[in-house]
């Protein structure tokens, strides 16, 4: 094709399919009648705007053809700028595809009872927005047409630039943008305008209401995004933080958790409501009746082994849970149960944030320990920032086991740096307790394995492979000796317990093993995990981990490409041999770090200043738990 030929067929096509769109809007008659022809004022004045700029077009072309110089001069000046160009054209595709995706899907059933109540603007926005794209449905797909077909021509036509762009990097930062935009507009579209999609889900229970907020919301949130903001780009500029950074980190994250519930208009009795009056504070409930503690543990199996909560966890949780009670009682533990009950819910919405928070300061000390972020705050930003972080705020899943999880990886990072059977004694000692806290860690043990067996075959050159034996064989010797001393001490026999718990938590989820139950829970946990830890932290992970695989490909793995796909295992093993179906946010929120610290990572390699990039991220998904906070939220 001669130069400037390109353009003026570009043109053309565009002003041939403008003229069809024009010819399908107006096959049938408005519904009604209308001004002329049968036809309403606004098709009319829809048709009339599109055979302008239709005409406009056509002129272009002809001009293009008939004076080549001309298109070639206009070529020769958009060949700079057509990566930029580009870019934002293949956004504006891809939230142009996702708006129209959206409008064309049907309301949930709780959107359409609520549209008969007055001051819901959402539904009623949505519902005009989607009557609209059904009647200017041609002009949508004019739309779509002419910025794909300019996509090509740009592609085309300066190959060299792209192939240039495409070489530094530029090309996947180009297609990250855009599924970041396009998943993003898709998410909040479906939040604020209450659209089915994930209802149909099989499992799905997060249904839509709307959630009353406090008179000072905005202003409270608006307190909250800007200092995310600004924290984000201090911390996340410096290659290193020293201890108050790290408790500014810890700090700041629990005030995150704590101004939604100021959001709400309760305070902190917002975020002991959301435990106490849940499924969940049967714990607590159990715990404020003030068992013997001896006996409450001695016995646990013979006295909840067959209760529908405590019966699905080991004796862990009612350990911590009694000894909150304790705390919170000490000044009158004459108390009625009721009051007991309640001391404890409120001390745990005064100290859970804190200790959340806490994770932020050992997901910083792993992204020091692996070298893996140019800031090492990167990832403990994106951590606070996650919803399902911030909206799970008084529960062990959030404020402990991350806690202990990240514990137990810096534990088996820093014995395989050292080859110490030792440290791997202890880690294994470790991970036992942490079964005894909670069968939701079993992962820990697994990956911790994993990454022990992936290190010590990448550093086999310099770290005989008998020595990663010795060491796993001291990880099992050290959780075969815990497990004697509890034997011993506690009369606890963890595989009945375990045995016992899985019996009653498949049957409180109606949990039925076999192929069909694995690929419901793997749709349903699977979009749970996404929808919650948020899509543009979920698609940066992937990108990462596709990153990772060509590192392995070209053998420079080291011990965070390691740690990922040992991590990645883990998950495959959970989400097939887990017999967990849902409400997985809050269940696998242990690994949440782990997604935000290779998120981070690839938010390193992608950006020239990344922490510009996380601060941007950290408004998106703080703007996102808001909306699932207003629309849906947690609920036991």
């Amino acid at each position: 094709m001669r130069k400037g030929g390109g353009l003026s067929l570009l043109l053309g096509l565009s002003a041939l399919e403008g003229l069809a769109a024009v010819v399908w809007l107006l096959r049938e008659p408005s519904e009604g009648g209308g001004l002329i022809l049968g036809y309403s004022a606004v098709r009319l004045g829809a048709a009339a705007a599109v055979l302008a700029a239709v005409g406009g077009l056509a002129a272009l072309a002809w001009r293009a053809a008939r004076s080549p110089q001309l298109a070639e001069e206009l070529e020769g000046r958009l060949g700079p700028r057509v990566w930029g160009w580009g870019l934002a054209l293949l956004a504006a595709a891809a939230l142009w595809a996702a708006l129209g995706w959206a409008l064309s899907r049907p309301l949930s059933f709780e959107t359409t009872q609520i549209l008969a109540r007055p001051g819901d603007w959402a539904p009623r926005l949505y519902q005009l927005g989607a009557s609209a794209f059904g009647r200017f449905l041609p002009l949508w797909v004019w739309g779509l047409a002419v910025m794909v077909q300019t996509l090509l021509f740009l592609g085309l036509r300066f190959p060299a630039q792209i192939t240039a762009q495409a070489r530094a990097g530029g090309l996947l930062r180009g297609l990250l943008a855009a599924a970041l935009l396009g998943s993003v507009g898709f998410h909040w579209i479906v939040l604020v305008f209450r659209l089915e999609t994930f209802l149909r889900v099989p499992g799905w229970k997060w249904y839509f209401y709307e959630k009353p907020l406090d008179s000072r919301a905005w202003i409270i949130f608006g307190v909250l995004l800007l200092g995310s903001f600004a924290l984000a780009l201090w911390a996340g500029s410096r290659p290193r933080l020293g201890w108050a950074g790290l408790l500014l980190l810890a700090g700041w994250a629990a005030a995150a958790q704590i101004s939604f519930g100021f959001i709400e208009g309760g305070g902190f009795e917002s975020l002991r409501v959301k435990y106490a009056d849940g499924v969940f504070s049967r714990y607590a409930q159990a715990a404020a009746a003030q068992p013997s503690l001896p006996q409450a543990l001695r016995e646990y199996e013979a006295r909840y082994g067959d209760d529908w909560y405590l019966g699905t966890k080991p004796p862990g949780v009612l350990l911590t849970y009694i000894g909150l009670e304790r705390l919170a009682n000490a000044g009158q533990p004459q108390a009625d149960r009721e009051t007991r009950f309640l001391r404890l819910t409120r001390l745990k919405a005064y100290a859970f944030p804190f200790l959340a928070g806490l994770s932020l300061v050992l997901l910083t000390l792993l992204a020091r320990r692996l070298g893996a972020l140019k800031g090492e705050a990167l990832a403990a930003l994106l951590l606070f920032s996650c919803p399902s972080f911030l909206l799970i705020p008084t529960f062990l899943d959030n404020a402990l086991y991350p806690l202990l999880f990240l514990g137990g990886l810096l534990l088996a990072g820093w014995g395989m740096r050292r080859a110490s059977v030792e440290i791997m004694f202890l880690l294994g000692a470790y991970i036992y307790v942490c079964l005894y806290l909670s069968f939701s860690l079993l992962p820990l043990a697994a990956l911790a394995g994993g990454w022990v067996v992936l290190d010590g075959w990448l550093n086999r050159r310099t770290r005989p492979l008998t020595v990663t034996l010795r060491m796993l064989l001291w990880l099992g010797a050290g959780m075969l000796v815990a497990d004697m001393a509890f034997r011993w001490l506690l009369d606890y026999d963890i595989w009945q317990r375990y045995q016992t718990a899985m019996l009653n938590h498949r049957r409180a989820k109606d949990y039925v093993p076999g192929l069909e139950q694995t690929l419901r829970s793997l749709r349903l946990n699977n979009t749970e995990m996404l929808t919650w830890s948020g899509y543009p932290l979920v698609i940066l992970f992937l990108a990462n981990t596709a990153r990772t695989v060509w590192t392995f490909v070209r053998r420079r793995a080291g011990a965070a490409d390691s740690l990922l796909a040992a991590a990645w295992v883990t998950y495959a093993a959970l989400n097939v041999g887990g017999q967990t179906d849902g409400e997985v946010q809050r269940l696998w929120l242990f690994l949440v770090p782990l997604v935000c610290l290779y998120a981070a990572r690839e938010i390193c390699a992608l950006c020239k200043h990344p922490s510009r990039a996380a601060a941007w991220l950290v408004g998106v998904q703080l703007l996102t738990a808001l909306w699932i906070f207003h629309w849906q939220d947690f609920y036991g």
